[in-house]
């Protein structure tokens, strides 16, 4: 490759603009890309996020977006598949095949300016466990990556009876598309 030439995944560190190049959108960039002049592309972390903390772990993800005001009266709402666990997340191989995602989804219509803490509500109307005082709520998107795999990223943590720093992000505000599934950690 000459310099400046880029990879198959796009230009170099997934190309989307910020400053060091971004982590794309839906179907954008992706990976660390860049020359082979540097040494290998780096992994692609998914089109919706880089590499989490510094332990790895799963990923950050983008910048919220701002917030949106939906007129709730005159905007058809959205069926959100909500997968609620007690102690940890469900794995993501079980969310490999659509229509064979695990038992048990609780199915809410909402609107994309629904916030974590008006979800925790939802939740704990049918769940037990997650009206007992001091649970934690975990919560991670579920989407295809631009290959079609499954993909699980952390968007928040809501605690019940405290307030918390991630209460008023919204599903818009998470980047959430008609289609992704919400997993719900009980902790």
């Amino acid at each position: 490759m000459r310099p400046g030439d880029h990879d198959r995944r796009g230009p170099p560190f997934g190309g989307r603009g910020g400053p060091y190049g971004g982590g794309g959108g839906r179907g954008g960039g992706g990976g660390r890309g860049g020359s082979f002049r540097n040494g290998p592309p780096g992994p692609d972390f998914g089109p919706r996020g880089g590499p989490g903390g510094p332990l790895g772990g799963p990923p950050a993800g983008p910048p919220l977006l701002p917030p949106i005001v939906v007129d709730r009266t005159k905007t058809c709402p959205l069926l959100l598949r909500v997968f609620v666990k007690a102690g940890a997340h469900h794995r993501i191989e079980e969310f490999a095949t659509r229509g064979k995602e695990p038992e048990g989804a609780i199915h809410v219509y909402t609107w994309a300016d629904a916030s974590l803490s008006e979800l925790t509500e939802l939740v704990q109307e049918v769940n037990e466990d997650a009206r007992k005082p001091r649970t934690r709520l975990s919560f991670a998107l579920i989407y295809p990556d631009r290959r079609g795999k499954s993909v699980m990223r952390q968007v928040g943590m809501v605690m019940v009876g405290r307030p918390s720093v991630d209460d008023d992000k919204s599903l818009h505000q998470l980047q959430f598309q008609t289609g992704d599934l919400l997993s719900v950690a009980l902790l």
